[in-house]
């Protein structure tokens, strides 16, 4: 598409894309700016993006930029220049290769990455969790929210792959739209040009690929269609655990994919996850509230109780498990959220 100029004077003036000479020149453009991912429109606008990766090390490779955005949407981001002959092919495969490798990961794995960057590319005075960095732009609760949807999305492979080029060559836009008409998931291609003039630079991206959920995507079943696919112990508890909250007052707010339990005051206690047959619980406020200590007793509590151990912050319990263990788990509930109420108690001393 050719851009043009309209001068003072009525001229027409033509304007050129200025060059890219590196790479790094597009990767660092995209690292400063990730709203230009979100050019697709459709599902994507009015989100909020972050950059949280950068050569971000996996088994298949390097991936060039790792983003997550306001509706827990991960997106794997390879870069690459239109004088790169890899940008005809084997780019598409090599994006999809990374996405393999993130769909294996956790949430703790994510915020592992999200710390690591913090670490390198940071400011270098401070290293935020990728909660409290989240929290800074929409708030904790949100930002936990965002987490939580960024782990499901991932156990569902629910990740969006994408190659950014500087010029988007025929081949490379027909692989990208084949894909995407005969998959569930996102791949886009996104050209990125800079144009100058009289001084200022303009970016212009350009989308190719899917900017609506297609047939068929874990997007179309609702939580009720879930737990009515479920197996029988996870409905047994679902059933359970709507019996406990109502003689606890704890009140359900139902989710795309899971069901919450909130206390009074809004404060998280469990998810139920029917797609996945589990539970999760979060003991990312006790690491934030410096309860290091409590956070670990717990932990250690709770796999005397299930036989297993289990990870710092985002804690999965398979629903066969509370079934076998329903007394020992809500006797362990109560103490869960003593505890969560003793971090709450310090971070608002410290606010």
């Amino acid at each position: 598409m050719e851009v043009l100029a309209l001068q003072p004077d009525g001229m027409v003036v033509a304007l050129e894309p200025h060059p890219f000479d590196l790479e790094v020149g597009l990767q660092e453009l995209l690292e400063s700016y990730p709203r230009l991912l979100l050019a697709a429109g459709g599902p994507y606008a009015n989100r909020e993006i972050w950059t949280i990766g950068y050569e971000v090390p996996v088994p298949a490779g390097s991936i060039d930029l790792l983003m997550l955005d306001s509706a827990g949407e991960v997106w794997v981001v390879e870069t690459k220049l239109r004088k790169n002959p890899e940008v005809k092919k084997q780019v598409v495969g090599q994006v999809l290769g990374y996405a393999a490798c993130v769909a294996e990961w956790t949430a703790d794995k994510l915020d592992a990455v999200a710390l690591e960057y913090q670490a390198v590319r940071g400011d270098g005075e401070s290293t935020q969790s990728l909660l409290q960095r989240l929290g800074e732009s929409v708030g904790m609760e949100t930002a936990e929210e965002i987490i939580d949807k960024a782990a499901d999305r991932i156990r569902q492979g629910d990740i969006t792959a994408v190659v950014v080029v500087d010029e988007i060559p025929t081949t490379l836009q027909r692989t990208v739209e084949f894909v995407n008409e005969h998959s569930t998931f996102d791949l886009l291609a996104i050209q990125v040009e800079v144009i100058e003039h009289e001084g200022t630079q303009f970016v212009i991206p350009r989308v190719t690929g899917s900017t609506v959920s297609k047939p068929g995507s874990v997007d179309d079943a609702s939580y009720d269609d879930l737990l009515d696919r479920s197996l029988d112990t996870t409905q047994q508890v679902a059933e359970r655990m709507a019996e406990l909250a109502a003689r606890k007052g704890w009140k359900p707010v139902k989710q795309a994919k899971s069901l919450k339990y909130v206390q009074d005051d809004g404060s998280f206690i469990l998810r139920i996850y029917p797609r996945w047959d589990s539970t999760q619980l979060w003991l990312s406020i006790l690491y934030e509230a410096g309860l290091d200590d409590l956070a670990n007793s717990l932990r250690q509590e709770l796999a005397a109780i299930t036989g297993k151990q289990h990870p710092m912050k985002e804690i999965s319990i398979p629903t066969s498990i509370w079934l076998a263990k329903w007394d020992e788990l809500v006797a362990f509930l109560d103490h869960y959220l003593d505890a969560r109420r003793q971090a709450a108690r310090v971070l608002d001393d410290h606010e």
